[in-house]
């Protein structure tokens, strides 16, 4: 793990330290900046898998992380079973300012088994103990949190779903929606929640696109007319940022898409980030887009004034990892501050103790 200094006025990067941390699948941070969290396991393969999660403070002056807290789960599906043919690891990892949450998955000859996991975080940032929710061979296993007011969006049978989350992580449904504005679905995956609005890919008359619905009871909202495969977001406070936009937005939503390009017989994939500015009521307005090139992994600075974009490395295309830090003025526009090379994956934003009230939280 690589951990880098942002400079305050430009938000370039400069490497601080770096550490070992073991067999770490994904990380995250948490909205006010205090801790960062990583998912390990499988740890030598099964039977010997041993999910965790680790809970790590940064050192406010060289930004190396120092282990708080560690708790175990046991999100295997049939773990008495045989384990030819198995595997297993996590593929998603968000927190709250209270709570970790994370998505583990069994895999099989034949299908997957996905796994709910949280753990509540108290302010010293120990974890309390998993909270496990084993889903279906048919479950889609898409998830989305919206981390201020804990409540957990996931892909449903026909459609999308909204979960309140109890006092000991259990889920309880508190919404369903099939529709996107007023156009029938058979499915919806989350893709990002923030100031009560969640935002899903979804398809109509075999066309990709992206809706959105408000609050856990899910009122159909809008359609964007454009398919995103991942999705970050920042709600922004008072002092967070000034914008010279038409109206000060509640939230930046970056969202990431793919297109074909033919050169001859040949199609080429290209890969966009589109800006948005969201207002009050949900509404997004796309402010600017950029190309990057294969991008994996999108996060805000906590100021709103940064944007990194980072590719995890992609063996099959022969891609290193590699991140890509933008500007974003008042406008909105983005620009180019420095390219990353070898600094890609799961990241997360950490802030010293004295901006983390003057600045508000971040969302990954």
């Amino acid at each position: 793990m690589v951990t880098y200094t942002i400079e305050a006025g430009t938000g370039q990067l400069r490497p601080s330290a770096t550490q070992d941390v073991g067999d770490a699948h994904t990380l995250t941070g948490e909205p006010q900046g205090r801790y960062v969290f990583a998912a390990f396991g499988p740890r030598g393969g099964p039977p010997y898998w041993d999910p965790s999660i680790v809970a790590y403070a940064p050192d406010p002056l060289s930004g190396s992380l120092t282990r708080v807290s560690e708790a175990s789960s046991d999100p295997i599906w049939c773990r008495g079973c045989s384990p030819v043919g198995r595997s297993g690891g996590w593929y998603w990892l968000s927190a709250s300012a209270t709570r970790v949450y994370g998505m583990w998955v069994t895999g099989t000859y034949h299908d997957w088994y996905p796994a709910y996991v949280t753990h509540a975080v108290d302010d010293d940032g120990r974890l309390g103990p998993a909270y496990v929710r084993d889903f279906g061979e048919w479950d889609a296993g898409q998830f989305t949190v919206d981390v201020e007011s804990n409540v957990l969006y996931k892909e449903g049978a026909t459609g999308l779903t909204a979960h309140f989350v109890g006092p000991d992580g259990s889920l309880r449904q508190a919404g369903a929606s099939n529709l996107c504005v007023a156009t029938k679905l058979w499915g919806a995956a989350p893709v990002v929640a923030v100031r009560g609005f969640v935002f899903a890919r979804t398809s109509i008359d075999l066309v990709g696109t992206t809706c959105s619905w408000e609050g856990p009871r899910l009122a159909p909202r809008a359609n964007l007319g454009v398919y995103t495969e991942y999705a970050a977001a920042l709600a922004l406070r008072d002092g967070t940022s000034s914008f010279s936009l038409s109206s000060r937005p509640a939230a930046l939503v970056a969202m990431r898409s793919s297109y074909s390009v033919k050169h001859g017989d040949q199609y080429q994939t290209k890969y966009e980030v589109r800006l948005f500015a969201m207002r009050d009521d949900g509404t997004l307005e796309l402010v600017d887009t950029v190309e990057p090139g294969f991008a994996w992994e999108g996060l805000f600075h906590p100021s709103g004034r940064f944007l990194y974009v980072s590719r995890a490395p992609f063996e099959g295309a022969g891609l290193p990892p590699k991140m890509v830090v933008y500007s974003i003025d008042p406008q909105g526009h983005l620009e180019v501050v420095e390219t990353v090379e070898d600094g890609g994956g799961a990241m997360a934003v950490t802030l010293p103790p004295q901006a983390r009230a003057s600045t508000g939280p971040a969302t990954d």
